[in-house]
């Protein structure tokens, strides 16, 4: 699902990086993620939906990122 995720992001031309996400002291296995920029929350919110993410984090213009969690209503803003 992640690949299909890339290959999305790639399509519509969204300069991205990739990641991987990892628990601080390797309780899980790291999972690939992408930091995407210049998305509205909007778009974000979509690609979420499209490829059943659990939660996606999105930062503003006031660069203060934001959890939103995959019932797309609740925000969590964590600094």
């Amino acid at each position: 699902m992640q690949k299909r995720l890339e290959e999305e992001i790639q399509f519509r031309g969204l300069t991205y990086i990739a990641g991987e996400g990892k628990h601080p002291v390797g309780e899980w296995p790291g999972e690939p993620s992408y930091l995407v920029f210049d998305l509205s929350l909007e778009a974000a919110k979509t690609l979420g939906r499209k490829f059943n993410q659990n939660a996606i984090v999105w930062c503003g213009l006031d660069a203060v990122p934001k959890l939103i969690l995959r019932n797309w209503g609740q925000t969590l803003i964590k600094s």
